[in-house]
């Protein structure tokens, strides 16, 4: 999908330590890739939380 790794992180979970690995899609990629059309349904009621 065109993601890269963007490091990692560490942190404290419950005592214990937890690793991420983080990774990133820059907005060039993003756009230069096709995309299937996406349908939602069962937003009735909740469409001013997603801004729509």
């Amino acid at each position: 999908m065109g993601y890269l790794a963007d490091g990692i992180t560490r942190d404290v979970l419950h005592g214990t330590v937890v690793e991420s690995q983080r990774f990133r899609l820059s907005r060039d990629t993003w756009q230069s890739r096709e995309r299937p059309p996406v349908t939602v349904h069962g937003l009735a009621g909740c469409e001013d939380l997603f801004g729509l």
